[in-house]
């Protein structure tokens, strides 16, 4: 059975609407196959990009999606809010912190991918210490991923707790992030 499942999932003449439902019941080489049916990201008639495959698929096959020739393509010929979703839903749940870089550095000019990139445990502590700078502060979810997350450095855990231009929230998290390490703060 899992074969002739995996010979569905790759036919280029399978619905989308079966690829869909294969994305979420199949097991997980079923679910990775789909990744090479060209149809798994396809144009639609209207010109737009459909990612609604790849976003069923992102939980699971994070780095797969990221380094899918189609992903990279679609989402800087279709600026949507939509593909800007899929990216952020990606580096959510990408575990390589090269990867969550890469993608980082290309997409950072959403607010949805700061996030994501803030959120993610995985994130390389220089990208962390970025979001935080004066000119990246356009959020204050951002900063408040950034005081929750474990990669946070400690400087930086620091420097938010005290900061009196961040919201009382963002400084109890920073607060509550070092507390965890073992480390307490003092106020000057």
């Amino acid at each position: 059975m899992e074969h002739d499942l995996l010979m569905v999932a790759s036919d280029p003449n399978t619905s989308v609407q079966r690829l869909a439902w294969l994305a979420k019941s199949a097991c997980d080489p079923v679910r990775r196959a789909i990744l090479d049916n060209p149809n798994c990201c396809r144009i639609l008639d209207n010109g737009l990009v459909d990612p609604s495959i790849f976003q069923l698929l992102t939980p699971r096959f994070s780095a797969e999606i990221s380094h899918h020739p189609l992903f990279v393509l679609y989402t800087i010929i279709d600026p949507r809010e939509e593909m800007w979703i899929l990216v952020s839903n990606v580096i959510g749940h990408v575990i390589d912190p090269g990867l969550v870089r890469k993608l980082f550095v290309i997409y950072e000019s959403s607010l949805l991918v700061r996030g994501s990139a803030a959120q993610n445990s995985n994130t390389p502590e220089d990208i962390l210490q970025y979001l935080t700078k004066d000119s990246n502060r356009e959020n204050d979810t951002v900063l408040l991923r950034v005081a929750k997350n474990k990669n946070t450095p400690i400087d930086v855990l620091f420097s938010l707790s005290t900061d009196s231009t961040a919201t009382n929230e963002i400084r109890k998290a920073a607060k509550e992030s070092l507390a965890k390490r073992g480390l307490s703060w003092t106020s000057t």
